[in-house]
């Protein structure tokens, strides 16, 4: 275990005292790992080493502790000399430095007890052991045969935990967990109020008022019965020594880790979107030196996320290894774009935080939910929720509605306080549209975790594994700020996803349809070219119209602008009539229409193909194709102005057989072309594509296309045709093909 013991090296170098340690030197020096385990376990459950030993475990934090607790709950801590009330110490002191303990701690709190009754077992052993006033000697022999009201097991290894510092420990994680007093007996907090030890008693009165939301004035009238002012100025002090060595170590994580370090949340910008090989093989290197993940955790991006139910039988995903430069995540192929979104959207999951996810329409945000809750295994119990103007709280809510019974009206629960009780996940799609009352009804969900239903009198608290994600489109007419992030008062965690580059498009696309990796530069160039045609007019789509050379200008830009010109359209001519944006979807779209109505073709006619790409590596544009964008204009001196050969394109058209050329033309007027309405515009549009795709006669072929795909329609006496009839129906049924 490499990792570990790196790890291990490091926390003798920031604690020197370790050196003199015979048992952390055999480790870091031995190649059995079960020793190196052990050692780490014995150092996190050691009060003075438990907060630095945490911080530079880094992201294996997360896994030892889950380690730490199989450990006690196996049998096994007796032999490493671990207590289980140790155990328990320092799990709720590392509640603050990672709050994803607190889904393992419920199992090691059923097997140890509550910290309340190791505090009470220890204050009644302190009595047993001081001697008895005379006139108690009596009752003490009568009873000292009664077992004690607290658990065998928290009993029996009070003695080795610090008992100020478990009192001081228990109070944060009830502040931190609130749900915490409900499993913890509520009279025990008030037996604690006996304690012999000061702090103790201070801790006692901190947390009866924090169960019983007592007021300022009450608990300072509580505490000044139970201790002095001296006691309470040294509880106050040692409760702010603890607190501030705990925010220390929060703040050493900002500062930059050694060299070679496993963490995750510095290592993440040069290794998972560094290009190039080297540094992917040394993330992946860094990935095999990690733990395993958590019981009922996925190590996502390189953190630990919680998994659905804990089911901790979902692999772990890393984003670094690849092949050829693309990693799938289901339907989610990786990019820079992606794994930088997919980077910020794993870190706000594995704090609680509301996600909303910001970009351009067609960028990817639900595809990279639909990734997430995969990963996590959502995606079967997810609640998808697609809202507009026309729907109201109570339809999330739920409302009253009537029974089999005459007179009686039942209570019908609404599909978003279900997911609240049952801990599902929430995907509300373009949250930014959602009515005000809605996002009135998310905010104390959002802030605290609580639905509030009105009309029924009740709140509901989110379930464990709840979790709320919205997708917000962010266009050039509207701002980065959406309005549902400001009604809510910022309480989302915004993940702004950009629209892909030409190169992490092609990669998306090669990613999802290998078969059609030579095709697809082609279609790239089609829709710049509608791009284009539809405007706006900026500088770089004006510079690409008049021909201007180099300026950085891909292969696909320089083909559409001379498609473009030979065309005879200008930038923006079709702008009324392309209203819409075109985006990967679109080429998504493309490719999925291609393969399932023309995957034989595929298979006979660009297998050939495939193996010359494969065996050469840099395949050069070739002057017949350079030459065809200039063609689809029907220019009369062939000329190929724009278009150089400073890019690359897997194939030549020209030598493409012309049924599948006709095929791809054809699926791609479909989803190009179909949105223009006047004619004359149409043909123009139709012919530059022919253009690109090297048919012959593109203002032919325009025509043809436009003649062959209009429906015949056809109103007679007693029927009603359109297209091409396969049957004849009378008027009034729908058996009729349309």
């Amino acid at each position: 275990m490499p990792g570990v013991q790196q790890s291990l090296q490091e926390l003798v170098g920031r604690l020197p005292r370790l050196q003199k340690d015979h048992d952390v030197q055999r480790a870091c020096q031995s190649t059995d790992g079960l020793q190196i385990l052990g050692t780490w376990q014995k150092l996190l459950v050691a009060p003075t080493t438990t907060l630095p030993a945490a911080g530079c475990l880094h992201g294996n934090l997360l896994s030892m502790v889950s380690m730490l607790i199989d450990t006690v709950l196996s049998g096994k801590a007796e032999q490493l000399q671990i207590a289980q009330s140790a155990a328990v110490l320092a799990v709720l002191r590392l509640l603050e430095l990672n709050p994803n303990i607190s889904r393992l701690l419920p199992r090691l709190l059923q097997q140890a007890g509550s910290p309340l009754h190791a505090l009470l077992s220890h204050h009644q052993q302190q009595l047993a052991a001081a001697p008895p006033p005379p006139q108690a000697a009596a009752l003490q022999t009568q009873t000292s045969t009664q077992p004690l009201p607290v658990s065998a097991a928290a009993a029996a290894v009070s003695a080795t935990a610090d008992p100020e510092l478990l009192a001081l420990v228990t109070l944060r994680a009830l502040q931190l967990h609130p749900a915490l007093a409900h499993t913890w007996q509520g009279s025990s907090w008030f037996k604690l109020l006996g304690h012999q030890l000061p702090v103790v008693r201070w801790v006692a009165v901190r947390g009866i008022s924090t169960v019983l939301g007592l007021t300022d004035a009450t608990e300072s009238q509580l505490m000044s019965q139970q201790l002095s002012v001296q006691e309470q100025v040294a509880a106050q002090l040692r409760w702010g020594e603890e607190r501030t060595a705990v925010a220390l170590e929060l703040a050493r994580r900002w500062q930059p880790c050694p060299q070679g370090a496993l963490c995750c949340s510095c290592s993440d910008a040069s290794t998972h979107r560094a290009a190039g090989q080297q540094q992917q093989q040394q993330q992946q290197k860094q990935d095999q030196q990690l733990l395993p993940p958590a019981k009922g955790f996925v190590r996502f991006c390189g953190l630990q996320v919680p998994t659905r139910s804990g089911d901790s039988t979902i692999d772990s995903v890393s984003s670094s290894s690849s092949s050829g430069g693309a990693v799938k995540w289901g339907c989610l192929v990786q990019t820079a774009t992606i794994t930088a979104a997919l980077e910020s959207a794993v870190l706000a999951l594995s704090q609680g935080l509301p996600i909303a996810v910001e970009g351009p329409p067609g960028c990817g945000k639900t595809t990279l939910i639909c990734a997430l809750a995969a990963a996590t295994g959502n995606d079967a119990n997810a609640l998808w929720l697609h809202l507009d103007d026309q729907q109201d709280a109570k339809s999330l809510l739920g409302s009253y509605s009537c029974s089999a019974v005459p007179g009686e009206f039942v209570w019908q629960m609404g599909p978003l306080a279900r997911a609240v009780v049952e801990g599902r996940w929430v995907v509300i799609e373009n949250v930014d549209k959602a009515p005000p009352d809605i996002l009135a009804a998310l905010l104390p969900l959002l802030e605290s975790g609580v639905l509030q239903v009105p009309s029924r009198g009740q709140m509901l608290t989110a379930a464990p594994g709840f979790q709320v994600l919205g997708t917000v489109n962010k266009t050039t007419t509207t701002s980065s700020s959406s309005a549902a992030h400001d009604m809510l008062g910022g309480l989302w965690a915004i993940v702004r996803l950009q629209s892909p580059t030409e190169a992490e498009q092609l990669t998306v696309l090669q990613g999802l349809y290998t078969e059609l990796t030579p095709l697809l530069p082609v279609v790239q160039a089609i829709m710049r070219l509608v791009q284009m045609a539809a405007g706006p007019l900026t500088a770089a789509v004006q510079a690409a119209a008049a021909g201007a050379e180099g300026g950085g200008q891909s292969w696909q830009q320089q083909v559409a602008a001379a498609a473009l010109r030979g065309a005879g359209l200008r930038p923006g001519e079709l702008a009324l009539s392309l209203s819409r944006q075109f985006g990967t979807r679109d080429l998504i779209k493309w490719c999925s229409r291609m393969v399932c109505n023309h995957g034989v073709l595929l298979q006979c006619m660009l297998r050939p193909q495939q193996a010359a790409i494969k065996a050469s590596d840099n395949f050069k544009i070739s002057k017949r194709h350079k030459a065809a964008p200039a063609a689809a204009g029907a220019l009369a001196d062939g000329s190929t102005s724009g278009v150089t050969s400073n890019s690359t394109t897997p194939l030549d058209l020209s030598r493409l057989d012309h049924e599948l050329k006709y095929a791809a033309f054809t699926e791609t007027a479909d989803l190009f072309a179909g949105l223009v309405a006047k004619h004359d515009a149409k043909l123009k549009l139709l012919a530059a594509v022919a253009g690109v795709w090297c048919l012959a006669d593109p203002a032919g072929v325009a025509e043809q296309y436009e003649d062959l795909a209009k429906p015949n329609l056809s109103v007679g006496t007693e029927e009603l045709q359109v297209g091409i009839p396969q049957c004849c129906s009378r008027l009034g049924s729908v058996d009729a093909l349309v």
